[in-house]
């Protein structure tokens, strides 16, 4: 069985758009991971921590760090982590595995599109969810706002002098 990308010449590794969904997979799960903070655990035991800048992934798939340090062992006694990095490449035989917490989903998620994740809507968030029918209007339509359904007592100021019990 020849390596991915040796038939066509290329080499490098890489399939034809579309031809292996796992790498497409792979390639967008790093990608995710670009300007997160990141743990990867090499296979010497040292355990580095900082921001996943970049990956190959032709040849050995090596990885970048930006401003990584060196984590301190479970065991070990010292507790004081390594030094900052300003760029530690890590080749692709080094290292084990790496992990990401908290990453958000991808942006366009279905959780994203019923609007769950987002808070603060606008005025036309919220009457463009109500024309298409969801229930982001809470079947009310929007108006503008008027005092004068208040009466002026309620349009008073700062400055207005009126008796408040001083």
């Amino acid at each position: 069985r020849q390596p991915r990308g040796a038939a066509d010449g290329k080499g490098g590794g890489r399939p034809e758009p579309g031809a292996d969904p796992n790498w497409e997979r792979m390639v967008f799960a790093i990608t995710s991971l670009v300007g997160h903070r990141v743990t990867a655990k090499c296979r010497n035991n040292f355990v580095y921590e900082g921001i996943f800048h970049s990956c190959s992934l032709d040849g050995d798939q090596s990885i970048t760090l930006k401003s990584a340090r060196r984590v301190p062992s479970e065991g070990s006694s010292a507790g004081v982590s390594g030094e900052v990095v300003e760029t530690l490449m890590i080749q692709g035989k080094d290292f084990h595995m790496v992990t990401a917490d908290d990453v958000p989903p991808p942006c366009g998620s279905a959780q994203e599109a019923r609007g769950a994740a987002a808070g603060f809507r606008t005025d036309g968030q919220i009457s463009g969810a109500h024309a298409e029918g969801a229930d982001g209007g809470g079947g009310r339509e929007l108006v503008p706002w008027s005092d004068a359904a208040a009466g002026p007592a309620a349009a008073g100021g700062l400055e207005e002098t009126a008796d408040r019990g001083q």
